[in-house]
């Protein structure tokens, strides 16, 4: 430092502050990125798939209200009216199915495809039940709908379950994200505190700098003015103060 100018010290000094800042904003601006990509990516796929999932889980127990609906009606219109009900309420289930099962992997893929299978298991007996109804034979109607109650139980379980995972899994995601920011947060101040230190430390070192050349030559200075022509004089620095010194 000592063969620079003053001039190009100021620059050094301020080229590295210049350069830290430019160092942290990248990192802040990653960082920011990253959590907010994340942030997205639980909003627009993993939100969507339990409201989907919720909104299937709703379409069963209709379904299943809509099957009570048909077997008790004493109207064929009224029954007509349920089975309709029933197959527009499958085909949404099943729409909502083929939609989400391509963004699951591993356990939970797994466990949506069993749930699945159970699903179209209990879905065929909606013919069986519709035969019944519409021929009139109202107490094996009640039968059908007894022995597929465990059926039903079990695959409402078996989707409530997977939308309890997917809301666990968002949260997961949600307090990731939340430790990352936090995390960014500490390492951010933390390198505005170098960053403080570090300023601090230049202009004192390029305070004392000056100030110990000002001190040399007001001592040089002081013997001359006391008559000593003969002072020793040590050219110190390069900078401008080394150049008034040899001069």
């Amino acid at each position: 430092m000592d063969r620079l100018t003053i001039r190009q010290k100021l620059y050094a000094v301020f080229g590295a502050l210049i350069a830290i800042f430019a160092c942290m904003s990248i990192y802040a601006g990653y960082t920011l990125h990253a959590i907010n990509s994340n942030a997205m990516c639980i909003a627009t796929e993993h939100l969507n798939n339990v409201l989907a999932l919720s909104q299937a889980d709703r379409a069963l127990a209709i379904y299943r209200q809509a099957e009570y609906s048909m077997v008790s009606a004493t109207s064929l219109s009224g029954q007509v009216y349920a089975s309709e009900e029933m197959r527009g309420l499958a085909g949404q289930m099943d729409i909502t199915f083929d939609n989400i099962e391509p963004m699951l992997t591993g356990d939970k893929a797994d466990a949506f495809q069993e749930m699945r299978q159970k699903w179209s298991a209990y879905e065929k007996g909606r013919t069986r039940l519709e035969e019944l109804v519409l021929t009139g034979q109202h107490d094996a109607a009640l039968q059908e709908m007894a022995s597929s109650e465990a059926a039903y139980q079990e695959l409402d379980w078996d989707l409530g379950i997977i939308v309890d995972q997917s809301k666990d899994f968002i949260q997961q995601e949600t307090n990731v994200a939340a430790d990352r920011y936090q995390d960014a947060k500490i390492l951010f101040l933390v390198l505005t505190i170098v960053v403080l230190v570090l300023s601090v430390s230049m202009a004192l070192y390029l305070s004392r700098t000056i100030q110990r050349s000002v001190q040399y030559l007001m001592g040089i200075s002081q013997e001359v003015a006391d008559g000593n022509l003969t002072v020793p004089v040590e050219v110190q620095t390069q900078d401008e103060f080394g150049e008034l010194t040899a001069a």
